[in-house]
């Protein structure tokens, strides 16, 4: 199958570049991290029926967050196949863990240094773990924003986030921290790379 799903880069309708992450779900369909074809990347993911190689559904994450989270932002796509194009990568979204039992998806946006859980089938959020303070989402989304416990580090640039197991409201995840603030990670327990 084409990585392009049939389309180019910037300025073509519809889905185009896989990037990042792929989640098959248990009728055999794929989640999958994708472009839309806007001058936004990184930001939606796709259900793709493999069998029929159609696109069967399609969440655009530019419809989901506030508007101010990309059209405020600068980070700019640098990966070899946007690089120079003048495309917007605020998302940078990088994995997909779907959960068969709770028909909920895990995402993780590396450019927004947040992790969050959303019903797949309804798009209604969950909850959302970030550094960014309550006072700068609008007020509809603060209800979903996670209180850390005492000792609990927020992530940076996070990677491959997905559920280990689960007990009543107790979640356990795993995930990679590359602990390096993007865009709302905590600068001061950011490290520079080695």
């Amino acid at each position: 199958m084409d990585k392009t799903l049939g389309g180019s880069l910037a300025g073509t309708q519809g889905v185009s570049i896989v990037h990042h992450d792929v989640a098959e779900m248990p009728n055999g369909h794929w989640l999958i991290t994708v472009d839309d074809g806007s001058k936004y990347v990184e930001d939606t993911i796709a259900e793709l029926d493999p069998k029929a190689c159609k696109i069967v559904k399609v969440i655009d994450f530019k419809k989901i967050f506030p508007s101010s989270m990309y059209t405020k932002s600068h980070l700019k796509a640098i990966d070899k196949a946007s690089a120079g194009l003048g495309l917007i990568d605020w998302m940078h979204l990088n994995t997909i863990d779907y959960d068969a039992k709770t028909d909920n998806v895990i995402l993780s946006s590396r450019n927004q240094d947040m992790v969050w859980s959303m019903n797949y089938r309804t798009n209604k959020l969950n909850w959302i773990f970030t550094s960014k303070p309550a006072s700068k989402w609008p007020k509809s989304y603060r209800k979903y924003l996670l209180k850390p416990t005492k000792g609990t580090k927020y992530t940076g640039g996070q990677h491959g986030v997905y559920k280990l197991s689960q007990s009543g409201d107790v979640l356990k995840i795993m995930l990679y921290d590359n602990n390096v603030a993007v865009t709302n990670g905590d600068k001061k327990q950011s490290k520079p790379g080695c």
